[in-house]
């Protein structure tokens, strides 16, 4: 299924470090404080959507999108 996280303005942090697989979509959303996201086991996302998360650093994007490049 799809995993969303939404509209959490306290939230800074976020660790999926046992994910390995997403079957949909994963949402990032309203996030303004989010400054570090770990996937270290990530491997398969259909898709990503990232919107309003201003602090999270461009390398955590690209992480992500590599994700949804191995399909």
């Amino acid at each position: 299924g799809a995993m969303v996280i939404t509209d959490n303005n306290a939230l800074e942090l976020l660790t999926l470090s046992l994910l390995e697989t997403i079957g949909q979509e994963l949402v990032i959303a309203g996030q303004p404080r989010l400054n570090l996201l770990e996937v270290p086991r990530l491997i398969r996302i259909p898709a990503v959507r990232i919107e309003d998360a201003p602090k999270l650093p461009p390398e955590a994007v690209e992480a992500l999108e590599k994700a949804t490049a191995v399909q």
